[in-house]
């Protein structure tokens, strides 16, 4: 079973037949951390979506549940970031300073959405 044959059997109204699998994987978003996909829904929706991913251009929204509480509500993150050169897999991501690394510039926008407990206290 592939992400193509699942996508087609919950949505048989958008299988392109004129692709190789059906869809147009636009991008895969952050691999290492989430392996998000854009999938394009016509070849014009993939080329300008590849285009703002290539010029950096594509803005991404995350929700996260994190252990503890946080003292922000908002904060900004401006620090560098590239592959980890020693991960042999590829993906994993090391933060600007890092020896042998090729980061680039990179900013993360934080917002708290909530506070709240899990069932056991935490």
């Amino acid at each position: 079973v592939t992400l193509q044959t699942q996508l087609g059997a919950c949505h048989p109204e958008h299988v392109d037949p004129t692709t190789a699998f059906g869809f147009r994987l636009a991008h895969q978003l952050d691999y290492a951390t989430s392996g998000v996909l854009c999938v394009a829904l016509s070849k014009r929706a993939a080329k300008m979506a590849a285009a703002c991913f290539a010029g950096r251009t594509a803005r991404k929204c995350y929700l996260a549940l994190v252990h503890g509480h946080v003292q922000w509500v908002q904060a900004v993150c401006e620090r560098a970031i590239g592959l980890d050169e020693s991960d042999e897999r590829g993906f994993r991501m090391a933060v600007d300073g890092a020896p042998g690394k090729h980061c680039g510039p990179a900013r993360t926008e934080c917002a708290l959405v909530g506070r709240g407990y899990l069932d056991d206290g935490r």
